[in-house]
């Protein structure tokens, strides 16, 4: 009978490292598309507070609102460990 485990090891850690990457990826695309999005929704916002109020103040509000949110979305996954047994 022939022992497996290196051969289950290495696919094992084949797998999970596709896993990461895949996981990376998403949440990658994931942060740009909605970098785009609030982008998108803070000038439609931008553009009706300027037609109903003033201009200047709501301009700066809607930008600070925008960076804030923006500025959630930079994360990235730190360290991941996986023991599969």
């Amino acid at each position: 009978m022939k022992n497996n485990t290196a051969d289950t090891t290495t696919i094992t850690t084949t797998h999970t490292t596709t896993t990461i990457m895949a996981v990376n990826t998403t949440i990658t695309t994931t942060a740009l598309i909605m970098k785009k999005v609030v982008a998108a929704l803070a000038i439609v916002i931008i553009k009706k507070k300027v037609a109903a109020t003033g201009i200047t103040s709501n301009i700066g509000v809607a930008r600070g609102n925008l960076t804030r949110v923006v500025s959630g979305f930079d994360f990235e996954i730190q360290s991941f460990q996986s023991n599969p047994f």
